[in-house]
């Protein structure tokens, strides 16, 4: 008799995790005043973050996140105020497509002046969790700045 065991996505990725690290890459990353800035965060190897929770916090921040995914979509009901509407996974608008292909990176328009500083990229499973560092520095003057001579 042959007996068959199927693993959910969910499973694997709970056991993969343990095998696996994120990987971060270019930090500190630069970013334009008032521009899009990308900080790069994925699973090595690349698998599936579907099923996992990813989380973007400033430092002693974790419960109001920059970004919170979890359930398979993004929540904002805890999420830090002054990043609404201006963050994302992955490259803009292929959210789905880079947590398929272990894809976590955070994508930041209109970056400010106060979005200097380090981010924690943290994926987890109910199993165990891993997290890295990058760095974002934010290049340029506010507009409307005037240089008196």
């Amino acid at each position: 008799m042959r007996s068959w065991c199927f693993w959910s996505q969910e499973m694997w990725s709970s056991v993969l995790i343990v095998l696996l690290g994120l990987q971060v890459h270019g930090t500190p990353v630069s970013g334009p005043l008032g521009g899009s800035a990308t900080l790069p965060c994925w699973l090595s190897p690349a698998i599936s973050a579907e099923a996992l929770e990813v989380r973007w916090y400033r430092p002693n921040k974790f419960t109001s996140p920059v970004l919170l995914y979890r359930e398979q979509k993004v929540q904002q009901s805890s999420q830090d105020p002054q990043y609404e509407g201006r963050v994302s996974l992955g490259s803009r608008g292929s959210t789905n497509r880079a947590l398929n292909e272990g894809n976590v990176s955070l994508h930041l328009e209109n970056v400010t002046l106060s979005d200097s500083g380090q981010y924690e990229c943290y994926v987890s499973s109910d199993k165990t969790y891993e997290s890295k560092t990058v760095t974002l520095e934010v290049n340029g003057e506010p507009s409307g700045v005037m240089t008196l001579m």
